[in-house]
């Protein structure tokens, strides 16, 4: 499964890049300008040149793969990041501060969901995404907070029809999307009070996937320089989409019992189950 990755930090931006080219990782080694298209920042770009620095103004910089594979290319890239940040000392601070926002790591999947996957992601996100729920947890990385920057979706604005077993596969749009839903074509679906829920979201949600989009964005993870967290962040979403791909994965309810990592783990690899268990261990200690 092909994917990409964005990686915001707070500090240490230049100096990741510098080292990144030197080691042949990156073409060039400086932050090129923000959604720069040139030849370095192209996404399938060569394959040696596993990643690219762009300017981003609500950070010290951002730090963005090439289309990558899940498996060896993916977790060589993600490797070699790490040490690189490592080394440098870079920051990545989720609540901002100084002249910084809130940072934070996207992953983008590939988006192979029709409407009845889009349906089994939604529920995993409604299901597991509240306050305390597993997706913070696992999505936390060091805080015990998540920034404030991407909303989850509340309680009190769902919408009862996704849970139906006969409902639109598309039902959750207008609850999991409703942010995008003015800028996506989900005009059909979106609530009457629509404007309230922009508003009151923000401008991002966790997850940005509907069927013109050519991929599905997680963006609910914080920021984190650590190569297995960054690992996880991506092998997660991989799952997720995995999960909600198969036909025959199980039904995900509001009062499903069964914690996310149980019903995720047949389409982890086994470097991302031991990390999200590490992550668990650690968002859970007292």
């Amino acid at each position: 499964m092909r994917l990409g990755i964005e990686v915001e930090l707070t500090g240490g931006a230049h100096d990741a890049i510098s080292v990144l080219c030197d080691e042949g990782l990156a073409a060039a080694g400086h932050l090129h300008d923000y959604h720069c298209n040139c030849d370095c920042c192209e996404y399938d770009r060569p394959a040696q040149y596993a990643w690219t620095g762009q300017e981003d103004c609500t950070v010290d910089g951002e730090l963005i793969s090439r289309i990558l594979t899940w498996g060896d290319d993916a977790w060589q890239a993600i490797a070699k990041l790490g040490n690189v940040l490592h080394e440098v000392r870079a920051e990545a601070d989720p609540f901002g501060g100084g002249n910084y926002d809130a940072a934070g790591n996207h992953v983008h999947v590939e988006n192979v969901l029709d409407a009845n996957g889009r349906r089994r992601l939604y529920r995993l996100f409604l299901r597991y995404g509240q306050e305390g729920g597993d997706l913070e947890l696992l999505a936390s990385a060091a805080s015990r907070d998540m920034r404030g920057y991407n909303s989850r979706v509340e309680p009190e604005h769902l919408n009862p029809r996704v849970w139906r077993r006969n409902s639109p596969p598309d039902a959750a749009v207008a609850t999991a999307e409703w942010v995008h839903a003015h800028r996506d074509g989900w005009e059909a679906t979106r609530p009457a009070n629509w404007h309230k829920h922009d508003a009151y979201h923000g401008t991002e949600g966790w997850l940005r996937c509907n069927a013109h989009r050519r991929t599905i964005e997680f963006r609910l993870w914080n920021a984190t320089t650590l190569a297995w967290r960054l690992h996880m962040h991506a092998g997660l979403s991989v799952a997720m989409v995995k999960f909600a791909d198969d036909p025959h994965s199980p039904v995900v309810t509001a009062r499903t019992a069964r914690p996310l990592l149980a019903l995720l783990d047949p389409y982890m690899d086994a470097d991302t189950a031991r990390y999200a268990q590490r992550q668990m261990a650690y968002a859970t200690a007292a």
